[in-house]
């Protein structure tokens, strides 16, 4: 008899659609946000008082299930609820159905690599794709019956926990970061009663004034299916963190490639669309290919270097104060989608200090993002190593 098969992730689990009109009334005093999953982690820290904040969330969702944000895919966001509640309409339900695989194995296949896979291929929308569960449904894998699944299940289990714990280092840390961001820049620009004056020695400049030349502005080329050589960026190498090598670079057609906007390693860009949270975030392009380009949802800024350090600005901008300037000029009457111009833009305030100071401020933050990025590759390595585990059963 053989010990291989095939399944389909609708064979495992189903989507669970219950509603309510009337959450408190109906017992259910919490409530679940994208906002309060953490990518890579199986446990919910944070949630929401449905008093408090009359959330228009009506799916229900009860303890026990897996919540699956649809939203944004490559985020990875899964969590096995621990209380009853309702959720975003972003959050896929789900619970195991009887089938070969044991129900507690169902959230490790939802956090492998191979899942994720199918989900961001799936999914549809620029800015803020979204899966369904009826694409999911119909992903078939081959299951290997050779392997105990019970001896699998505890070592994923043990690896997850120790996961949960360099998740929470993590979450420490980028508190830590946001509390020296605010002992570094602090409400300089906004009138009332939290405002401070500039430090003695430091002074204001507009952001245009430390450019050598007007932004530039990017190109979407098409993404083909083969290697050409040349790329564009995308929207997800800037983050909330900086530059990141979010996943492989898209291959574009060669007619797509303009040398006028190749990037070049420490050039600095800045995403002009994007959501309201997201909008504006910057970064330092760290060189992994040549004939990468960037896209027209990003500008590129020239720095006067004899006036600004680039690592010390991309500090400021990415600031609790900083990000507020960016996302007061960002406008747009879609709610999914803010844009900046140039013009905008380049009217923002800075505090420049001396260039010893600035270089001081950005080599502290180096030191604390440096030990977050170490906690972030470990939790990778876990991640990576559970996804291997879990493709020895299915593939």
């Amino acid at each position: 008899m053989s010990n291989v098969f095939s399944l389909r992730f609708g064979d495992i689990c189903r989507e669970v659609k219950a509603t309510t009109r009337t959450p408190i009334a109906d017992g259910y005093d919490r409530y679940i946000g994208l906002e309060h999953l953490d990518s890579g982690s199986l446990k919910i820290k944070r949630w929401g008082s449905v008093a408090v904040d009359s959330p228009s969330f009506t799916r229900v969702f009860k303890k026990g299930q897996i919540l699956l944000g649809k939203r944004r895919p490559y985020l990875k966001k899964s969590a096995i609820a621990e209380f009853d509640g309702i959720c975003s309409g972003d959050i896929i339900v789900l619970e195991p159905k009887p089938s070969k695989i044991m129900p507690g194995l169902l959230r490790f296949i939802i956090q492998s690599d191979a899942f994720w896979r199918v989900a961001i291929a799936t999914s549809s929308g620029s800015l803020s794709p979204r899966t369904k569960f009826s694409a999911l449904a119909s992903w078939e894998f081959t299951v290997n019956c050779s392997f105990a699944q019970e001896e699998i299940l505890n070592l994923l289990v043990k690896s997850q926990e120790a996961s949960e714990k360099l998740i929470d280092l993590q979450i420490s840390s980028t508190e830590n970061i946001r509390s020296l961001y605010l002992s570094f820049f602090q409400n300089f620009y906004e009138r009332g009663a939290t405002q401070v004056a500039l430090p003695d020695d430091w002074k204001t400049m507009l952001l245009g004034d430390l450019l050598t030349c007007v932004p530039e502005s990017g190109f979407s080329a098409n993404e083909v299916s083969s290697e050409t050589g040349s790329y564009v960026l995308n929207l997800n190498n800037l983050s909330p963190d900086g530059y990141v090598l979010d996943g492989e670079l898209k291959p574009i057609a060669m007619s797509d490639y303009d040398a006028d906007l190749e990037l070049k390693e420490g050039d600095f860009l800045i995403s002009r669309a994007n959501t309201q949270d997201l909008v504006g975030l910057v970064g330092i392009y760290k060189s992994r290919k040549d004939k990468v380009i960037f896209p027209d949802t990003m500008m590129r800024l020239r720095l006067n270097e004899k006036l600004i350090v680039k690592e010390y600005l991309e500090a400021y901008l990415l600031s609790p104060y900083g990000r507020r300037s960016i996302q007061r000029v960002a406008a747009g009457t879609s709610a999914s989608m803010k844009k900046i111009n140039k013009k905008t833009l380049s009217k923002i305030n800075i505090p420049v200090p001396p260039t010893e100071e600035q270089t001081l401020i950005f080599s502290t933050m180096s030191s604390f993002l440096e030990v977050r990025e170490q906690l972030t590759c470990l939790s990778k390595s876990h991640s990576a190593l559970r996804s291997r585990i879990v493709e020895t059963i299915i593939s």
